[in-house]
């Protein structure tokens, strides 16, 4: 059984620097293909992860984040460590805010190299835990 969570992770200030939509399209720029990058190494970094629908969009990326979790139950190895929905995946000891910075830290590097020095991402992100199908699908619909 796999745990599903969605995130949002936005640019500072909102500032449009991952590309831009032509013709209801996003048409990456070189940084937002740096962040696409960057989330599949996401992907194949940790092992017990799967990467679902994503986003790169302008100013923000949204993705859905599927944890394995062996044991079928709600819930069994995920821990909340903190108020803002910060969870514990105890088989592997990696914190969902930890592959989220994860992202955050490399594709800024990234992107500082390539020359956009004044890239940040917002501090924080928006995180939720989908808990059935019919969340899955109005969330899929959004991307």
């Amino acid at each position: 059984m796999w745990l599903l969570f969605y995130y949002n992770l936005c640019c500072r200030e909102r500032e449009e620097c991952l590309g831009e939509i032509k013709n209801n399209r996003m048409i990456l720029n070189k940084y937002g293909k740096i962040v696409n990058r960057q989330i599949n190494w996401v992907k194949n970094h940790f092992g017990d992860l799967r990467l679902g629908k994503y986003g790169v969009m302008p100013n923000h990326v949204h993705l859905i984040l599927e944890i394995d979790n062996p044991d079928g139950r709600d819930n069994p190895r995920i821990v909340p460590t903190g108020s803002n929905e910060n969870y514990v995946y105890s088989r592997r000891h990696n914190t969902l805010s930890k592959i989220i910075n994860a992202l955050k830290t490399t594709s800024s590097k990234s992107i500082h190299l390539e020359g956009l020095k004044s890239f940040k991402w917002q501090r924080s992100f928006y995180d939720h835990i989908i808990r059935n199908e019919k969340e899955l699908e109005k969330i899929r619909e959004l991307g």
